[in-house]
This record gives C-alpha cells, sequence and structure tokens, in this order.
C-alpha cells in the first residue's frame, strides 16, 4: 500500500501520526504527538536521559539544532550581542552536541529531525561582518554540512528556523533569504 500525504504541516501531522500508530485527526479522540526542541543550551543529555523522554515522558519525535549562521566566521553563543566583538562574518555556529545528539534519539527510539537557526539580521553593517551580509543559499550550505547525512528516509524533513532579521531587512529580502535557502536545500538535497 503506497501513501500519499501532501507536503504540508498537515500532511505532515497525518503522516507521522500514520507511521505511530496514532489515529486520524477525524476520530473523537485525538491524540497528540509529543517532542521536543533541543540544542546545545540544554548541554550533555545522556543515553539514559533520552531513553527517559521516550519511555517515561512519551516523547516521539526531538527535532535538533545543528548550526547557525552562514559557512564563515565564529559565533560565540553566549555573547549574542557581540559585546566581546569576536563574532565574525556569517557567525558561523555548529551545535557541539548535534551529533551525538541525533545518534542517541534514534537509539532511544524516536525520530529525529534537524533544525538550522538563520542570520538575516548578519548585514553589511554588522560588527565583523566584513561588510557582507548573510543569504539563504550560504545558510543552507552549511546546514547541509552539518546535518545532510540525516537528511534523507527514515529522518524528519529538515526545518529552517527564522527568528532573526525582521526590522534589519524588508519584508521582500526576509522572504527572498527563505526562498534561497529552501531552494538550496531542494537542489542540494532533493527535499523541501
Amino acid at each position: 500500500m503506497v501513501l500519499k500525504v501532501p507536503v504540508t504541516p498537515v500532511g505532515v501531522l497525518l503522516l507521522l501520526m500514520a507511521l505511530l500508530g496514532q489515529p486520524p485527526a477525524a476520530t473523537a479522540q485525538i491524540q497528540r504527538v509529543l517532542g521536543l526542541d533541543i540544542s546545545a543550551w540544554q548541554g550533555n543529555i545522556s543515553q539514559t536521559t533520552w531513553n527517559n523522554f521516550y519511555s517515561v515522558e512519551n516523547r516521539r519525535f526531538m527535532i535538533l539544532r545543528s548550526s547557525r549562521g552562514g559557512t564563515t566566521g565564529y559565533y560565540d553563543q553566549n555573547d549574542s550581542a557581540n559585546a566581546n566583538g569576536l563574532n565574525t562574518l556569517s557567525q558561523r555556529y555548529d551545535d557541539p552536541y548535534y551529533v551525538q545528539n541525533i545518534n542517541r534519539v534514534v537509539n532511544a527510539g524516536m525520530f529525529a529531525g534537524s533544525y538550522h537557526f538563520s542570520r538575516p539580521d548578519i548585514i553589511e553593517t554588522t560588527l565583523n561582518s566584513g561588510g557582507i551580509r548573510n543569504n539563504g543559499t550560504d545558510e543552507a550550505d552549511h546546514f547541509i554540512q552539518m546535518a545532510g547525512p540525516w537528511m534523507r528516509p527514515g529522518f524528519l524533513i529538515p526545518v529552517h528556523d527564522l527568528e532573526a532579521g525582521d526590522g534589519i531587512r524588508t519584508d521582500n529580502e526576509m522572504a527572498q533569504f527563505c526562498i534561497d535557502f529552501s531552494n538550496r536545500i531542494y537542489e542540494k538535497m532533493g527535499i523541501r
């Protein structure tokens, strides 16, 4: 049997529910599928803790941050205001626990997905940017460098976390950033 589900938020939810044996949304009692968003801010998470997320807390999926910013420079997540002036260029940040976390999530029996926190707030006038504004294509390349091996069947679709840049770029520039990011993931990985 082939299950055809449109790639929309509702379609993804229905697919997850089907994969997890949950009843369809049309039934009288809807059961939620629980998950968490995890990044380096949660520190080093042991396999026992991941197992407990699944067996005790009933979590069935995790979305893990793999990266922030573009492919160049450095970013100190403890100095987001760049008060020390050390954050440079596209402010690349690779989550130090990402690979460990995604492997432990899978070992615990949960679905795992990856996300990239983008930095459209880095523009020509940003301290130590080298006069270069971040773009969606470069940030997607960074995401692929970090999470590409997990952008395949058996893993949740990649997620673009867009929180920064509002008021720094126009609405059209923000939209183009996202389109460029999505197009690059599709060009390189064949998924949206």
